[in-house]
């Protein structure tokens, strides 16, 4: 399966733009249905399988604002089932991504409403 890093890369640059955040880096890995069910059973607690988890690092303190683990699996079967497009899911997987590293979250109605404006607001101006 491709994935569309440099678009990866340019979209990345955006958000943190976007929101003024000065990291000097981010980790992005793009992972397999096992390993995201592993991450997400041992730090949620939850053996299911996910889009992506996101783990806040040491930001403002120091150099790296955190790490985005994203499935192109579940992006490609979720693309199956609705009839989507591969790369754009997996976009927006990493920019929801993203978004948890800088603060969103996607816990109420209302925080999930504003998280959902944000990836739309991306993926609208992907350049």
């Amino acid at each position: 399966m491709d994935i569309p890093t440099q678009l990866i890369k340019k979209m990345a640059a955006q958000v943190l733009k976007k929101f003024n955040v000065q990291s000097n880096f981010v980790n992005i890995y793009f992972v397999t249905e096992k390993k995201i069910k592993t991450l997400h059973k041992k730090y949620f607690n939850d053996p299911s399988a996910t889009d992506c988890i996101s783990f806040p690092m040491d930001y403002p303190k120091g150099d790296c604002l955190g790490e985005v683990f994203v499935c192109p699996t579940i992006a490609k079967k979720y693309v199956e089932k609705k009839k989507g497009n591969l790369e754009r899911e997996i976009v927006l997987y990493t920019v929801h991504g993203l978004l948890h590293l800088i603060g969103f979250d996607d816990k109420t109605v209302e925080t999930r409403k504003s998280i959902k404006k944000m990836e739309r607001y991306f993926l609208r101006n992907i350049r």
